[in-house]
Order: C-alpha cells, then sequence, then structure tokens
C-alpha cells in the first residue's frame, strides 16, 4: 500500500460531494479551520475526526493493516534463535571461512 496523503483524501471527498471546507465542517461537527489544516496537512485527524470528516462527505474510510515485505527471511532467523551460542558461533565461523575462500579465489 502505497502512502496515503488524508488530507488530499479529505479534500477530494469533499469536492466530490460539492461541499465547501466550511459547509463539510458544520456536517462533521468541527471548525473550517480545522479542516483546512487537515486539508493542507498541517495536521493529521484522529481515526475518528477522519471518520466523521469521510461521512460528512457521503463516503466511509476504510483502513486495513498489510504486512510489509522486508526483504529478511524469517526462517533463516527463527532457525538461528533455535540454535545454541556454541551452534552459531560455529556456523557462523564456517561461513565466515568459506567468504574468505571465495575472496582469496578472486585474487588470485
Amino acid at each position: 500500500m502505497a502512502y496515503m496523503d488524508v488530507g488530499a483524501l479529505i479534500r477530494r471527498s469533499r469536492e466530490e460531494a460539492g461541499l465547501s471546507q466550511r459547509e463539510l465542517a458544520q456536517r462533521a461537527g468541527t471548525s473550517q479551520p480545522a479542516v483546512a489544516k487537515i486539508e493542507s496537512g498541517i495536521t493529521s485527524p484522529t481515526v475518528k475526526t477522519l471518520e466523521r470528516l469521510m461521512e460528512a462527505s457521503g463516503q466511509r474510510a476504510a483502513l486495513a493493516a498489510e504486512p510489509i515485505d522486508t526483504g529478511v527471511d524469517l526462517t533463516q532467523i527463527a532457525a538461528g534463535l533455535r540454535m545454541t551460542p556454541d551452534q552459531r558461533l560455529a556456523a557462523n565461523t564456517g561461513f565466515a571461512r568459506g567468504v574468505m575462500e571465495m575472496r582469496r579465489e578472486q585474487d588470485s
């Protein structure tokens, strides 16, 4: 999911509904300056305020959580955590030796 510009979302919703900032504020029970600050990105609304503003413009805010692909293989981390400290040391020493051997081969 891309970054969500909440202010732009509210502005677009308000404009699609044909409302002024003042009209949206009245319907949502807030002030026009508060709507202006949110739309311009000066302040961020609470989820409750976002819901009120969206509903006041005839739309519903829908939030969702999605996993982030960090590129990290969590199964490898879990496997490492199951090892004892001595096992981790032995595994990493072997890895380091392999890397050093590859570098020697590249240099020759």
